[in-house]
């Protein structure tokens, strides 16, 4: 700890013993399904991991310790170290780099401030060490830069499965959580040969999974696409085309999987599953309520509904209220404080805001009547980053990142942060690179 004398604090008590790793590693497992592009073997331990995969071990150690943020601050401060060192510094490249990156970024705790765009630039990251490492190719091509390791990443003139499905995880975060562009020529393999791209994992949920955001993506390269001045009724039949296009795609794609309706789904899984979401996950969350609310208004222009009809056609606000009551049960924030919390978790933020969703959703269907729709122009509803009263949870000066604690031994969250307070852990990787690794 700090003594008076400026030195920075050594957080000797707090080293992450062996068995502390196993456990985190089996928290791991429990949520692992929930990314699927990166599996890890039922027989690894966290020593063989320490001598196979270091960088996705410590990856796996930052996610599985987030429900303990002193803990998780901790290994998340080793985590960026070796990123920073072995990649950015040394510029490492391996496939174990890249999957500790993705598992990162997939659990990556955007809750702590939702205004950070952080997660963005580990994505950029993420996508230039897949290209450096060639999987952005339809096969591998020999490598002469001596800091890319082709360890697990080919076998013989193809790429492994692992690689293969890294490749897909990497496209799928990208797509799905940041819209950031992929390689073209690689993507459009997709089109042409899915199946030969994806192999094995064709008809696995990671198939499903890359199909749909396939789709989904298609969806929103033709809606960004400029619209030329042409006849109206040649506007509506081109559109008309495109819907049915995408319908008979997303057809195809419903009668391979499961049917399932969002948000009965949602509210039918154990609360203890949200636990395991991934950052997508909670996008998806965001953006099936967008959607919602505004096919409500659409079809309430479009077929004259008043507030009444509106509120027994789409049961939004009963979605709402039934999500708010199971993420306060799961929250570790005391329901109906007096005060914003200093520190919360994402289960009390996705609370606050979905209140805010409801509220403005509420206000704007009490005062629909019905009218003959005017165009296609339908108003959008109040984002809640606009409201004020969520400040306290959006504004990085009051931040709830687990940064901000005070690691002296008190565990009592503090705000200030000076230079001479900056602790020193001890070398997380050294030890999982060599004691552990050499544990049988």
């Amino acid at each position: 700890m700090d003594h008076g004398n400026g030195e920075p604090i050594v957080v000797e008590k707090r080293k992450v013993t062996l068995k502390q790793a196993e456990d985190l590693l089996l928290t791991y497992r429990a949520k692992a399904s929930f990314f699927p592009f990166v599996k890890v073997a039922p027989e690894a331990t966290v020593p063989s991991l320490s001598r196979t995969s270091p960088f996705l071990l410590l990856a796996i150690l930052t996610s599985a310790s987030i429900q303990d943020p002193l803990l998780h601050h901790q290994i998340d401060h080793e985590f960026k170290r070796v990123l920073s060192s072995k990649v950015l510094l040394q510029g490492q490249r391996s496939l174990d780099f890249l999957q500790g990156l993705l598992v990162y970024i997939a659990w990556y705790p955007v809750h702590v401030n939702p205004r950070d765009t952080t997660s963005f630039t580990y994505m950029n990251l993420a996508i230039s060490l897949l290209t450096d490492l060639g999987l952005d190719r339809e096969a591998p091509i020999t490598k002469t830069d001596g800091a890319v390791t082709s360890t697990d990443l080919v076998e013989g003139d193809h790429f492994t499965a692992a690689a293969r499905r890294t490749y897909l995880g990497c496209y799928y975060m990208s797509s799905a959580g940041f819209r950031k562009p992929s390689n073209r020529e690689y993507r459009d393999l997709l089109d042409m040969d899915s199946e030969g791209l994806m192999g094995e994992e064709f008809s696995t949920e990671i198939g499903s999974t890359v199909k749909l955001q396939r789709i989904c993506e298609l969806m929103g390269d033709m809606n960004s696409l400029p619209r030329p001045a042409i006849d109206s009724r040649m506007e509506a039949l081109n559109d008309e085309v495109n819907t049915q296009m995408f319908l008979g795609k997303l057809q195809e794609w419903q009668n391979s999987t499961p049917e399932n309706k969002y948000f009965d789904y949602l509210l039918s899984l154990p609360e203890s599953m949200y636990l395991q979401f991934t950052s997508i996950h909670w996008g998806y969350v965001v953006h099936a309520t967008v959607a919602m609310s505004r096919l409500t208004f659409a079809m309430a222009a479009k077929l004259g509904w008043n507030a009444e009809t509106a509120r027994s056609q789409v049961p939004l606000v009963m979605y709402l209220d039934c999500l708010c009551y199971r993420f306060q049960i799961l929250s570790s924030v005391p329901a109906r404080t007096a005060e914003p919390p200093k520190h919360s978790d994402v289960y009390h933020v996705f609370q606050m805001i979905l209140g805010s969703v409801k509220k403005s959703y509420e206000k704007r269907v009490s005062k629909l009547v019905p009218e003959p729709p005017i165009g296609n122009n339908f108003a959008t509803g109040h984002c809640p980053m606009m409201d004020y009263s969520l400040n306290v949870y959006f504004d990085p000066l009051v931040s709830m990142d687990a940064s901000s604690f005070d690691l002296s031994g008190s565990g009592t969250p503090s705000i200030e942060s000076t230079a001479s307070s900056v602790p020193l852990y001890h070398d997380l990787w050294a030890t999982m690179t060599g004691s552990w690794a050499d544990e049988i």
